[in-house]
């Protein structure tokens, strides 16, 4: 099982750990607001008995004034209070549709407690009052019935009270328990995260981290020149292929070494050293992509072996590599020392490293170079998007024509031999026809019939007049120029490599 599927099985679980909690605590919630609603009901349902009681005291007052001074006006707070008392007893009952059942049998018993009163005494003493018989009217209030009545209608709504607060008390027990049950879900989904990142960092740790940790360590040993040192292939499937493919890497790196000591010792001992080093060292014209074109002139100092040797090749990434190698001195070693330091750049540039790492990769695999030492350029150029990144190790800056411009890519770190430092890859976007100019010494250091130097001025001059033009162009009129210049043989090795570059045209 690869590392992605395992993250993906435990953020699973996670989300269902997740899930769960949140619908515990939504049902807990849900219960909670409920309850809550029920608690503001019962208090709503307390107010309403209490403004029914009103409404009947205020029935029982009127009743006895209208009775005792016979004035009609005295019956209003009657008949106001009838009207309340029905329209709150309704609304009583609306109130408590939803509760218990037993509230609406109290309210049942109580409206039974209520129309006796109004029927055996209330309208009676009225009538009586009405007819002029105040002594009947009397007698029924000296009987004690109506007392006797209003006394029950009261226990009826102080029974509707009693009941209330009852149900009220539960509701409150048990939006305790709610509240009780989502602090419980709150800290159980706490709890729960915890313990899930705890095993997911445990895992990865155990996955990713440490194989990985175990690859890089490898890897370092490795680069440190430990070329023999094996990198494990350990951890998930997909962990693990990274590991077997540094291996690989690591192979191959080890047999292209090899095929260059093999390479070096045959053409120590072989006949003809010069001649076939001037073969080894030639460039390998790969033909290159049809936006991306490339011109060189190379011109040694007859009767001498140069140290120079340039190329321009493919890739596994799609990027074309543009380099250039200038050794010290001249002869048969140099030849040689040149021979090797290709065959260390060709290694490290197929194994996609950055520009910067090659130069490092190379620093390392040659050693301690003694006396000799050499500049080196190198660039990656994106056919496709004109990005380029390049880095240089001591050599004399690039020249670059970038929008009716030229710029120059100054060394991103020391020369390779005697000097140890790191290598920067820089980068740059080429613009549409931007020609890059890469050249040894020994075409700024050549000199006239005058002793003065070509310099650098004059071959920015003349880069600068064919900016965009075919590299071919480029070439023949630097060279020209340098020939007018010198006026006989150049007393050092002339090497020029030119690449333009020109966007990719969109079909039609």
């Amino acid at each position: 099982m690869t590392l992605h599927e395992r993250i993906q099985l435990l953020v699973i679980a996670f989300l269902i750990v997740l899930a769960l909690t949140a619908i515990a605590g939504a049902v807990a919630i849900g219960q909670r607001d409920h309850l809550v609603a029920q608690a503001r009901v019962y208090d709503v349902a307390r107010e309403q008995v209490g403004a029914v009681l009103t409404a009947y005291v205020d029935q029982q007052a009127g009743v006895h004034s209208y009775v005792i001074t016979q004035d009609e006006s005295f019956l209003e707070p009657y008949e106001q209070g009838r009207e309340q008392a029905n329209r709150k007893t309704q609304e009583l009952r609306e109130t408590l549709a939803d509760a218990n059942p037993q509230l609406m049998a109290d309210i049942d018993r109580f409206e039974v407690a209520a129309r006796e009163w109004r029927t055996r005494t209330a309208e009676p003493k009225i009538a009586a009052t009405r007819a002029g018989s105040p002594d009947e009217a009397a007698d029924l209030v000296a009987t004690g019935q109506g007392r006797d009545l209003f006394l029950g209608l009261r226990h009826e709504l102080e029974a509707i009270t009693r009941d209330i607060r009852a149900e009220q008390s539960m509701s409150e027990g048990r939006l305790a328990g709610a509240r009780r049950l989502i602090n419980v879900t709150l800290v159980m989904s706490f709890v729960s995260a915890a313990i899930l990142l705890l095993v997911i960092s445990a895992a990865l740790q155990r996955w990713s981290t440490a194989p990985l940790d175990e690859i890089t360590a490898a890897l370092r040993q490795v680069t440190a020149g430990d070329l023999e040192r094996r990198i494990p292939a350990v951890g998930p499937a997909d962990i693990a292929d990274l590991g077997r493919d540094a291996d690989l890497m690591r192979r191959r790196i080890v047999a292209e070494l090899d095929g260059a000591r093999r390479a070096e010792q045959a053409l120590r001992t072989r006949g003809g050293l010069v001649s076939v080093l001037r073969d080894q060292l030639a460039p390998s014209k790969e033909q290159l992509p049809p936006n991306v074109t490339m011109d060189a002139a190379f011109e040694p100092v007859k009767g001498v072996l140069a140290g120079d040797w340039y190329d321009a090749f493919h890739l596994e990434d799609s990027t074309v590599a543009m380099c250039l190698i200038d050794v010290s001195g001249h002869g048969q070693s140099t030849g040689v020392f040149a021979l090797q330091a290709k065959n260390l750049l060709l290694a490290g540039a197929r194994q996609l490293l950055e520009p910067g790492e090659v130069l490092a990769w190379m620093a390392r695999a040659l050693g301690d170079t003694g006396d000799s030492f050499l500049t080196c350029f190198i660039a990656k150029i994106d056919p496709a998007t004109g990005a380029c990144r390049y880095a240089s190790a001591g050599h004399l800056p690039t020249l670059v024509t970038f929008d009716g411009t030229l710029i120059e890519l100054a060394p991103t770190g020391p020369l390779l031999g005697p000097l140890h430092g790191e290598w920067r890859t820089e980068s740059i976007q080429l613009s549409p026809g931007s020609v890059m100019v890469a050249y040894t010494d020994g075409v700024t250091e050549t000199r006239g019939p005058a002793n003065e130097e070509f310099g650098v001025e004059r071959l920015r001059a003349v880069v600068a007049a064919r900016a965009g033009e075919h590299p071919s162009r480029v070439i023949g009129t630097c060279m020209d120029t340098i020939h007018d210049f010198v006026r006989g043989e150049p007393t050092d090795d002339l090497t020029m490599v030119v690449v333009r570059w020109l966007p990719v045209p969109q079909p039609s």
